[in-house]
């Protein structure tokens, strides 16, 4: 590791320095060019020369090189106010004296840099506003009353949902966002999933099982879709994760993804999970096996 670069991160992530040309960078025609993707032409970097190319630095987001005492983001210059000893990256941001980069690009609100911070993705907040990955504010959004999940996020006035598209809902009074079962919120009472209103789901028993799961005393749901009623006299309510895509009412297990799989004779006391896979020392669930249409077969074998 090159510490001369270790500001740019505090040493967090890998940092690259090397004098030759390496990915995502590559040397077309004599000339240094940004190519993240081999069926895409390479964007030449304007003066750059491949005898003195230094990778930088890099993360899934961008990168950072250097030639003839010129910085640059992905294919981008960087003015000649930019310090490496100096800046931080942060996700998609790069962040340097006064000045922010989203995925490269110089974001056009002005940005306290000092307390900048990342908060649940895609939102960001330096304390005056809140940013999205792509550098864009979350207009009206509150960064002093916001809370955040995955995906979405409220303030005292409205709920934000931030998909492709951004959906913005003015609410009276109180919001549950679920972090668990991505997507849902609560607002003013009703359940929202994705942003839309689910008025077919019930608010009072909802509650969320694993990513893409949750139950109600009407049966168990994957998304917003019902996938299935719930047996006779089993209460949701106790209906709990036991870890993975495992859940348990206490006496019941289920493998719960695409459909719920009930699983027989499972004794809980010894039930210990590994992804996929369930076992209480007498007998084996192998439920990473799906058919066509993504359902699991929840194998049981005995234990040898």
């Amino acid at each position: 590791m090159n510490l001369r670069y270790c500001a740019l991160l505090a040493c967090s992530l890998p940092l690259v320095a090397h004098a030759e040309i390496a990915p995502p960078y590559q040397l077309e025609a004599g000339k240094v060019v940004f190519k993240p993707y081999g069926n895409q032409p390479g964007a030449p970097l304007a003066g750059a020369q491949a005898e003195d190319f230094e990778v930088i630095y890099r993360n899934d987001d961008f990168s950072i090189a250097l030639s003839q005492g010129r910085y640059f983001c992905n294919e981008h210059p960087l003015p000649d106010s930019f310090g490496i000893n100096t800046a931080k990256a942060l996700g998609s941001f790069l962040l340097s004296g006064q000045q922010a980069y989203a995925y490269c690009e110089q974001v056009k609100t002005p940005v306290n840099t000092a307390s900048f911070k990342l908060l649940d993705h895609p939102f960001a907040s330096d304390d005056r506003h809140v940013f999205l990955i792509t550098g864009e504010v979350l207009d009206g959004a509150d960064p002093k009353q916001l809370k955040t999940a995955h995906g979405q996020a409220a303030d005292q006035r409205h709920y934000y949902y931030v998909a492709e598209q951004t959906r913005v809902i003015p609410h009276k009074g109180k919001v549950t966002l679920y972090d668990v079962c991505q997507g849902w919120a609560k607002i003013d009472g009703a359940l929202y999933f994705e942003g839309e209103a689910q008025k077919e789901v019930d608010a009072a028993s909802f509650h969320c099982l694993n990513f893409s799961s949750a139950v109600t005393k009407d049966g168990f749901y994957s998304g917003n879709q019902r996938i299935a009623p719930l047996p006779t006299g089993v209460d949701s309510a106790l209906i709990k994760p036991l870890q993975e895509n495992f859940v348990t009412d206490g006496t019941r297990v289920w493998y719960v993804n695409i459909k719920p799989t009930e699983l027989a004779g499972v004794n809980l006391a010894a039930a210990k999970v590994e992804y996929d896979r369930l076992s209480d020392g007498v007998h084996n669930w192998d439920c990473s096996v799906h058919d066509d249409q993504g359902n699991p077969s929840c194998k049981k074998t005995a234990v040898e």
